[in-house]
């Protein structure tokens, strides 16, 4: 059930009085990047050091968010060569120009999903998977609630 439709004001804002200020969260992983950030950093670090595959091979024993932490891990990820969506992009730019908060929101690890929000400088926040946490599906949706 949604808030309004519990209390049928508007939610205020200071500076957007009357608006329904809503944020808009915004998933990373075919949403935002045409692609999987998971796949993208595992693409990059077997291009540059081919070793990495023992490393994600070894974490890949204690779960998906260890691997995703080995990778983070790696220096060298460079967000600017992801393939951003370019209309995702305008809804979060018209969002941001309307006052709502805006959130990245993404079961890609924590580090990387820091790196694309600073690289694209559009975010209020973001949330990502830790190394114990795989922020996927209904541990996702729990985060967001």
């Amino acid at each position: 059930m949604e808030a309004t439709d519990l209390d049928p004001r508007p939610l205020d804002t200071p500076g957007l009085t009357g608006y329904l200020c809503r944020p808009l969260v915004v998933d990373l992983d075919g949403t935002l990047v045409a692609t999987d950030l998971l796949i993208e950093a595992a693409l990059f670090e077997l291009s540059r050091d081919p070793a990495a595959f023992l490393d994600m091979s070894r974490s890949l024993v204690r779960g998906k968010a260890s691997v995703k932490e080995v990778l983070a891990a790696r220096e060298g990820f460079d967000p600017a060569k992801l393939p951003y969506d370019p209309e995702v992009l305008d809804v979060i730019r018209e969002a941001r120009l309307e006052g709502r908060p805006i959130y990245l929101a993404s079961a890609a690890n924590e580090r990387l999903v820091k790196k694309v929000a600073d690289h694209l400088g559009l975010f209020d926040g973001w949330f990502g998977s830790t190394a114990l946490v795989n922020l996927a599906g209904e541990t996702k949706a729990r985060k967001l609630v």
